[in-house]
């Protein structure tokens, strides 16, 4: 068998990123893919597919982290689709997991076709694909396959963390500010708990240093220049940690905030994701694509969706979390954690066996 034979790449790292939620989400993964004797390599959300194609011509398999990315034709969602025709001319497995797949172009549905297997985290996605005429799979968010043993403490006072973009983010802080009593602890980790989590080990490609290093030196610069436009926030949130009330704090923590909490109010998918991992009544602002609502509709809880403009009032009377809420809570975990072990057996079948 050639090199790579117990290589499964997997692509869009989101574990990069300095987020709980997507750190749970490449936890997940990697254990489930290495835990089956694969050498697992990764290309992290900040790099692309394009200058490991080296590897990845020799791999056993290729595994898309779709997360958020794939909406809209964006073009980093391009980028990463690109990929399932490269693969299939190649004979190379190529599977899409995890992902959101919202309004995006008739080519990038026929590169997506490529794809053995198409797996989406709700089903306002698999509809898109269907009507794009391709068949997909609904299992919902990996984090929701997290192993948790949840606390007996019990709950009390109101829990904020942030959201996608800043308008949503300084409306998360000024409520936050005005609810005497509540914690503001945002999804950032801490300096120093900033790791991976997998227990199982895998590595994150560097860029090679060959012929495709002019579009690496492309790629760090144009991600400079996108960090270079959020420096407004993070002057906001070293202004918010010198008045000792955003806490960052270990994963954890992070947990233990979110089950001593009556409620929760998030504008993160994935804070949404841990809450109803740990059972916590929440209410969860609409975000950038159609993956918060779509969730939640499948779930049968859409009734904890609030707009923005209209959480000042429903905070002011906010929805009982009922025994029933709390019972589609525990189901739709249940129901994840089913789909995700019967996706990665399907996925497993269809790769080279690791060789010994």
């Amino acid at each position: 068998m050639p090199d790579g034979s117990r290589t499964i790449v997997v692509l869009n790292d989101t574990a990069a990123i300095a987020h709980y939620g997507c750190k749970v989400v490449m936890s997940r993964l990697v254990d489930s893919l290495a835990g089956a004797g694969y050498d697992v390599k990764t290309v992290s959300v900040y790099s692309t597919w394009k200058v490991h194609k080296k590897l990845i011509n020799t791999a056993a398999a290729v595994v898309v982290n779709g997360e958020g990315t794939l909406h809209h034709s964006a073009s980093r969602a391009q980028n990463l689709v690109a990929v399932a025709p490269y693969c299939h001319e190649r004979g190379i497995p190529v599977f899409l997991i995890n992902s959101v797949w919202q309004e995006n172009s008739d080519q990038m549905a026929t590169q997506a076709g490529d794809f053995l297997l198409r797996y989406v985290r709700e089903s306002r996605s698999q509809k898109q694909f269907a009507e794009q005429g391709l068949k997909a799979t609904t299992v919902p968010d990996l984090t929701l396959g997290w192993t948790r043993t949840r606390s007996a403490s019990g709950r009390s006072g109101r829990v904020y963390t942030d959201a996608v973009g800043m308008p949503a983010t300084d409306l998360l802080w000024s409520l936050h500010r005005e609810d005497p009593g509540s914690r503001y602890v945002t999804m950032t980790p801490p300096p120093g708990h900033r790791g991976d989590y997998p227990t199982k080990p895998f590595e994150r490609l560097r860029p090679p240093f060959d012929e495709t290093i002019f579009r690496t030196i492309r790629l760090r610069a144009r991600h400079l220049f996108k960090r270079t436009l959020l420096v407004r926030g993070f002057a906001k949130n070293l202004w918010r940690r010198s008045l000792g009330d955003l806490e960052r704090v270990p994963l954890e923590g992070f947990f233990e905030a979110l089950e001593g909490a009556e409620l929760v109010i998030t504008g993160r998918f994935h804070g949404v994701c841990l809450c109803l991992v740990t059972g916590t009544p929440f209410l969860a602002l609409t975000s950038n694509s159609h993956k918060v609502e779509g969730m939640l509709a499948d779930a049968g809880l859409s009734h904890r969706i609030v707009r923005p403009e209209d959480i000042r009032a429903v905070l002011a009377h906010p929805p009982e979390w009922s025994e029933d809420d709390s019972q589609k809570a525990l189901a739709y975990v249940q129901k994840a954690k089913r789909g995700q072990r019967a996706m990665f057996k399907k996925i497993l079948s269809m790769i080279p066996p690791a060789a010994s």
